[in-house]
């Protein structure tokens, strides 16, 4: 019975298996392991371990970076000229009424300042906005 224990404990302490990156970068730390005297290749460890996850977690980092999906959500044309022309939005409201993202100031004023710009925009802009949000 404790042979079935034992083999539970050791499949949960499993950990992934190493990618190549991880697994070139500690394999460039090896001589420096053979020749650091006992005490320090704690520290050479150390150093390795930090660089392999530091390498691992760029990668995973970038797949992060993706915008998401707002998935179910209506596109409108609204919506697709508030989404893309945000930043424009915000500084014209911003430089109007000193107000900064984020204050109650700033979303009184945000539906005032879209409707302005989305008058603004020429047919062709206009048309295209109906296009995206029909996709």
């Amino acid at each position: 019975m404790s042979d079935h224990d034992s083999d539970s404990e050791s499949e949960s302490n499993k950990q992934p298996a190493l990618n190549k990156d991880e697994a070139a970068i500690l394999q460039s730390y090896i001589e420096q392991w053979d020749l650091a005297e006992v005490s320090d290749r704690n520290k050479v460890l150390k150093a390795a371990a930090t660089e392999a996850q530091t390498k691992a977690l760029q990668g995973i980092k970038k797949k992060l970076a993706k915008p998401p999906i707002k998935m179910g959500q209506r596109w409108t044309k609204r919506s697709i000229i508030g989404t893309f022309q945000k930043k424009e939005l915000l500084k014209t409201i911003q430089d109007k009424t000193r107000a900064k993202p984020g204050m109650k100031e700033m979303i009184n004023h945000y539906t005032k300042q879209l409707n302005v710009l989305i008058a603004s925009l020429s047919p062709e802009e206009l048309k295209e906005a109906k296009e995206a949000a029909d996709i």
